[in-house]
């Protein structure tokens, strides 16, 4: 897995790609300010699972993206986590990252 974040005017693109994964739902990418973590998407990213269906193996490399334009993106001290889900409802997180 990758993650990477980059800071713009309108505020934090977040983009990740994943290179293997089984059963993976989706994420959600959260802004970490003080040690407070924010969940920021609204909806579960959906993963490479939903297309593969589950239990189904992928060995192929999945982008994803996310744009942050909430206000508080601007926060210079703002981090990002992402948090894998799986279908059976385990997550794993990843990051931080600092834009």
């Amino acid at each position: 897995m990758s993650l990477e974040s980059a800071r713009y005017d309108r505020g934090v693109l977040l983009q990740w790609s994943t290179g293997s994964a089984i059963d993976n739902h989706g994420f959600h990418v959260y802004r970490d300010i003080a040690g407070v973590k924010t969940r920021v998407t609204t909806a579960l990213v959906g993963g490479s699972g939903l297309t593969l269906g589950r239990g189904v193996a992928s060995n192929d490399l999945h982008h994803y993206a996310f744009w942050d334009l909430n206000g508080a993106a601007s926060d210079p001290s703002a981090v990002y986590w992402l948090k894998d889900v799986t279908f059976g409802g385990q997550s794993t997180w990843h990051g931080p990252v600092t834009p």
